[in-house]
C-alpha cells in the first residue's frame, strides 16, 4: 500500500473503536456505558503503553515501522487522547443523568400501579419535525366483521424540550442533556395547536421513556403561553413555512410525483401514499426521499459549478458552497445523516479553502470520532449509522469493488460502469445488517433498482431543488420546472413498483439479532473471498464496519446463557411488566401463544431468541398498559402474531400491532382450539362490566378500569393440565371472576406482579401447585408484596419469580409434576420458602376432587374397567 494511502486510513480503527462504545453505551444503557467508556480508555492506554515500549527495543533498527504497528500506535494514541478529553465529562454526564432519570421512572411507573399518585408531566416544547399519521388498527369484533377502532387516528411529532426543566405532577424536574420528546396524540386532543415545526406549544400528559428519549401521550396540548410563536427569524418556524409554502407549490403534479420531487429535494414526503412508501422500502430506494450527504454535495455543486464556470476564485467558490450547505441544513433541519455529511465536509472545503491537501476518509473519521465522543445518541441513531456506513463503505471499497469487476469480466466493462454497479452494490451491502434489524426481509432487486434510479436521480433533485427556490419566489415560473422534475419522479415511482413485484424482491431472513448477524458474516465471507488479494486496509475496514452494524446482534446473542430443554410454559424476564410464553406441546412445531410482551422489545426479542421462537399464533394483549405491551415492536417479520386478543376498552388496541395481525375483542365465551389445547375466555364479560367492577376499586378509576379489563385466559393441554393467566386484575374483578368460576388451575399467573392487592377467595378456588410472577428487579413498587407471597405458599404452591429466577421454563413431565428449569436462582429465596428445587427441579402437580388431572385419572380407569 501506498505511503499516503497509509496515512489517510489510520483514523480508521480509532474512530471504529470510539464508535462500537458510543453505540454500545447507548444500546446497553447508562450504567454499561460508564463500563464501556472506562474499558475503552484502559485498552487505548495500555496498548499506547505496550507499542512504546515496543519501539523503544526496535529504536536501533534502520528499518521503517511496519504499517501494522503505525497503526496500532496511531488508534491507541487517537483513543485515548479522546477519552481522556471527553471521558470525564461523560462520566460526569452520566452520573447527571441518571440522577435526572429517577423522577422520570417514577412516573413511568405510576402508569402501571394503581396505588400510585398519577403523575402527568407538563412540559414546553419547540416541534421539530412535521406530524406524522398513525392510522387506526382494524380490528374484528364478536361478529366477524372488520370495524375501525374507535381510538382513532393518532398523530406523531419529534419535539424538543424548550428548557431543561418540567413539571411532573407538583414538582419541577430536570432533564437531561439531549432529551428528545416524541408527542403522540388524537385528532381530538390537538385543539387549536399547529403542531407545524418551530411552534411553541405545552403538552400535559403521562410518560413513557427509552434512554433520554421521553414518550408522552398527550392528554392536553396548547399554545405555549408567554412564549414567542411568531418569530420568523427561528430556523425551525422558517423551516415549517417553507415545507408548507413548498407543498402548496407542488401541488400542480400529482401527489405521488409531488411528495417524491420535494422528497428527493428536501427530504419532505408529506403526502405520500402507502403503496409507494412500501415500494420504495421493497426496493431499497428509500433513501432516495431522505435528505442525506449527496443532498449536500449536490447544494454544494449548484453554488460552486456555475462560479467556476464564470471563472470566479477559488476561495469565493468554497466560500458560496459552505453557505450553501449550511442554508441547506437550515431548511430541512438537523436530520443524522445530514450532520454527519455537514460535519464531514465543512473541514474538507476549510482545508480547500486554505489550500491543503485532505482525505474524505480522515474527515469521515474525524466526524464519527466527534460524534461519538460529544454527542453519543446521534452517533447511535439509526440514520447515523446507515449514512455514515455507507459513506465509509464507498470511500474505501468502491474502487476495489470497481477493479473486481472489471477483472472478472476482462476489463470489458468501462471503469466508469464498473463503477456505476459497485457504488450502490458496497454501500447496500455495508447497510444491510441494520436494515435487517429494521425490517427482516432482503430484496434480490435493491442493487439494479439503485442502478437504474441513479440515471434519473441525480438531474431530478437538481431541477427539484432549482424548482423548489424559484417556486419560494415565483410559483408560476416554476411550475414548467416542476413538471419537468415530476418526470423524472414517474420514473423512480416505476422503478420502485417493478421492483416490488418481481420474484425474489421479498425474501424474508431471521429477524433481529440472528438476521443481522447471518448477514455480517455472509457479508464479511464474500469480502474474505473477493478481496484477500486487494488492499488489505479495505478488507480490514470492511470488517469492521461489518462488526459496527452486527454488534448488538452478537452482543445480545453472547447472552444466551443456556440451551432450553423442552418446555411448554416460558416466564421471560422482560423487567417489571408480564410476558408468558406457552406452547400447546413440547414440539417446537406447536401452536405458540404469547401473554402479554412485557415493557421493552429488546428484552422479548431477547427471551424469543434464547428459545428459539419464530413463530407467535396468537398474542394476548391483556391490558392497554405500558408493561403488557410495550415489548410489540418485538414482534415483526417472521414473528408478525397471526392473530391478537385484546379487551373491549376503546383504547385497548396498541399501535404497533403489525397491519397483518387480525385483532380481536376477546371476553367471556370465547374459545380457541390450537393443536392438543384449548384456550378460554374466563374474563371479562362486557364493557359495562368492567366499569362497574371498576367502580367498586379502591384504586384511581382509569387505572382500575384498565387493570380490570385484562383477558383472563385458561389454557388447558392435552394432558388436563391447566394454566390461568390472571393479567392485572384488582380484587374486585377477581372476587367477580370467582362468583362467575374460574375453575382449577395447576399453574397461576399471580396477578398484577404479586402486588398486595389479592383476593383470597380466587386462590382459593383456583389452587394452583405453581404461581408464577412477572416481576421486575428492585423494583419501586415493592413487587411481589409479602402478603401476596404469604397467601400463595399458605396454600402449598411453589413460587417462580423473574426477578429471582429469570427466564425460566416450565414443563408437565404427563404423571403429575412440573419440571422447573430456571435461568439463575436466588439461594436464600429458595431457602426461605422451601419449596424451589433449582434447575431441573419439580413441584408436584397437587388434584382436588373435580380438577382437570383428577378427571383425565378417572376416565382412564373407567377406559380400563
Amino acid at each position: 500500500m501506498p505511503p499516503d494511502r497509509r496515512v489517510r486510513s489510520r483514523l480508521v480503527p480509532a474512530a471504529v473503536i470510539l464508535w462500537a462504545a458510543a453505540i454500545t453505551g447507548v444500546l446497553s444503557g447508562l450504567e454499561s456505558g460508564r463500563a464501556v467508556l472506562a474499558g475503552g480508555l484502559l485498552v487505548a492506554l495500555g496498548t499506547a503503553i505496550i507499542t512504546r515500549r515496543h519501539r523503544r527495543l526496535e529504536d536501533d533498527r534502520v528499518d521503517p515501522p511496519s504499517p501494522a504497528r503505525t497503526h496500532l500506535t496511531a488508534t491507541a494514541v487517537v483513543t485515548a487522547v479522546v477519552l481522556c478529553i471527553t471521558g470525564p465529562v461523560q462520566l460526569l454526564r452520566t452520573d447527571a443523568q441518571e440522577q435526572q432519570l429517577v423522577p422520570l421512572d417514577r412516573a413511568v411507573a405510576a402508569r402501571t400501579d394503581p396505588s400510585a399518585p398519577d403523575l402527568m408531566m407538563t412540559i414546553d416544547l419547540r416541534i421539530r419535525t412535521p406530524p406524522a399519521l398513525i392510522r387506526a388498527q382494524r380490528r374484528t369484533d364478536n361478529s366477524g366483521e372488520t370495524e375501525l377502532s374507535t381510538a382513532g387516528d393518532r398523530v406523531t411529532a419529534h419535539a424538543d424540550p424548550v428548557e431543561r426543566s418540567a413539571r411532573l405532577g407538583r414538582d419541577r424536574v430536570e432533564l437531561p442533556d439531549h432529551t428528545r420528546v416524541i408527542v403522540a396524540l388524537d385528532s381530538s386532543t390537538r385543539g387549536d395547536a399547529r403542531l407545524l415545526p418551530g411552534d411553541q406549544v405545552q403538552v400535559r400528559g403521562r410518560i413513557d421513556r427509552r434512554g433520554t428519549t421521553v414518550f408522552i401521550d398527550a392528554a392536553e396540548i396548547r399554545p405555549a403561553h408567554g412564549l414567542d410563536l411568531t418569530g420568523p427569524w427561528r430556523p425551525a418556524q422558517l423551516r415549517g413555512r417553507l415545507h408548507q409554502h413548498l407543498q402548496a407549490a407542488t401541488s400542480v403534479l400529482p401527489a405521488d410525483r409531488a411528495a417524491l420531487v420535494r422528497g428527493m429535494a428536501i427530504g419532505d414526503t408529506t403526502g405520500m401514499s402507502e403503496e409507494l412508501d412500501e415500494a420504495m422500502k421493497i426496493s431499497g430506494l428509500t433513501h432516495l426521499v431522505a435528505a442525506s450527504g449527496a443532498n449536500i454535495a449536490l447544494a454544494c455543486a449548484c453554488a460552486a459549478i456555475p462560479l467556476l464556470l464564470l471563472g470566479v476564485r477559488r476561495r469565493i467558490r468554497v466560500l458560496m458552497s459552505i453557505a450553501s450547505a449550511v442554508g441547506y441544513l437550515l431548511i430541512v433541519g438537523p436530520e443524522p445523516s445530514l450532520l454527519r455529511a455537514f460535519a464531514m465536509v465543512l473541514p474538507l472545503l476549510v482545508a480547500r479553502f486554505i489550500g491543503i491537501r485532505t482525505s474524505a476518509l480522515n474527515a469521515l473519521c474525524l466526524t464519527v470520532i466527534t460524534y461519538s465522543a460529544l454527542w453519543p445518541p446521534l452517533a447511535a441513531s439509526v440514520g447515523f449509522i446507515l449514512s455514515a456506513a455507507a459513506t465509509g463503505a464507498i470511500l474505501t471499497l468502491a474502487r476495489p469493488t470497481a477493479a473486481v469487476i472489471r477483472e472478472l469480466t476482462a476489463d470489458r466493462v468501462p471503469e466508469i460502469i464498473a463503477l456505476a454497479v459497485a457504488v450502490p452494490l458496497v454501500a447496500q451491502a455495508a447497510c444491510t445488517p441494520v436494515l435487517i434489524l429494521l425490517r427482516p426481509e432482503v430484496s434480490l432487486w435493491a442493487v439494479p433498482a439503485n442502478m437504474a434510479a441513479e440515471i434519473v436521480v441525480a438531474p431530478t433533485t437538481v431541477v427539484a431543488f432549482l424548482a423548489l427556490t424559484v417556486a419560494l419566489v415565483s410559483p408560476g415560473v416554476a411550475a414548467p420546472m416542476l413538471q419537468v422534475a415530476g418526470w423524472g419522479a414517474e420514473a423512480v415511482i416505476q422503478i420502485a413498483e417493478w421492483s416490488r413485484i418481481l420474484p425474489g424482491a421479498q425474501i424474508p431472513v431471521p429477524d433481529g439479532a440472528r438476521g443481522a448477524l447471518l448477514a455480517a458474516v455472509v457479508l464479511t465471507g464474500v469480502l474474505a473471498l473477493t478481496w484477500q488479494r486487494h488492499r488489505p486496509a479495505a478488507w480490514a475496514l470492511a470488517a469492521c464496519l461489518v462488526l459496527i452494524a452486527a454488534g448488538p446482534g452478537i452482543v445480545q446473542s453472547a447472552s444466551i446463557r443456556f440451551a432450553p430443554p423442552a418446555w411448554t410454559m416460558a416466564l421471560c424476564d422482560v423487567g417489571q411488566g408480564d410476558a408468558l410464553l406457552t406452547r400447546m406441546a413440547p414440539d417446537p412445531s406447536a401452536p405458540v401463544v404469547l401473554i402479554d410482551t412485557g415493557p421493552d422489545p429488546q428484552a422479548l426479542t431477547g427471551c424469543l431468541d434464547a428459545l428459539g421462537v419464530d413463530r407467535i399464533d396468537l398474542v394476548v394483549l391483556t391490558h392497554p398498559h405500558a408493561d403488557h405491551t410495550g415489548g410489540l415492536p418485538a414482534l415483526t417479520g417472521e414473528r408478525a402474531p397471526s392473530a391478537a386478543w385484546v379487551c373491549p376498552l376503546d383504547t385497548s388496541t396498541p399501535p404497533h400491532l403489525p397491519a397483518t395481525t387480525n385483532v380481536r375483542t376477546a371476553v367471556r365465551g370465547d374459545a380457541l382450539t390450537l393443536g392438543q389445547g384449548r384456550l378460554d375466555v374466563l374474563w371479562p364479560t362486557d364493557a359495562d362490566t368492567i366499569t362497574s367492577v371498576a367502580a367498586r376499586e379502591s384504586s384511581s378509576g382509569e387505572q382500575a378500569e384498565a387493570n380490570d379489563c385484562s383477558v383472563t385466559v385458561a389454557l388447558t393441554w392435552a394432558d388436563g393440565a391447566r394454566l390461568v393467566a390472571l393479567g392485572d386484575l384488582e380484587p374486585a374483578a377477581q372476587a367477580a371472576l370467582a362468583e362467575l368460576g374460574a375453575g382449577h388451575a395447576d399453574v397461576v399467573k399471580v396477578a398484577h406482579h404479586g402486588s398486595r392487592r389479592q383476593d383470597d377467595a380466587l386462590y382459593r378456588q383456583l389452587a394452583p401447585s405453581l404461581a408464577v410472577i412477572g416481576v421486575g428487579e428492585d423494583n419501586t413498587f415493592g413487587h411481589p408484596h409479602p402478603d401476596a407471597l404469604r397467601l400463595i405458599s399458605d396454600r402449598g404452591a411453589t413460587i417462580v419469580r423473574s426477578d429471582l429466577h429469570g427466564l425460566t421454563l416450565i414443563s408437565s413431565d404427563g404423571g403429575g409434576a412440573w419440571r422447573v428449569h430456571p435461568q439463575r436462582s436466588d439461594l436464600d429465596s429458595v431457602r426461605s420458602t422451601g419449596r424451589f428445587h433449582g434447575p431441573g427441579g419439580m413441584a408436584q402437580r397437587r388434584t382436588r376432587p373435580g380438577g382437570a388431572a383428577d378427571r383425565q385419572r378417572t376416565a382412564a380407569a373407567a377406559a380400563g374397567r
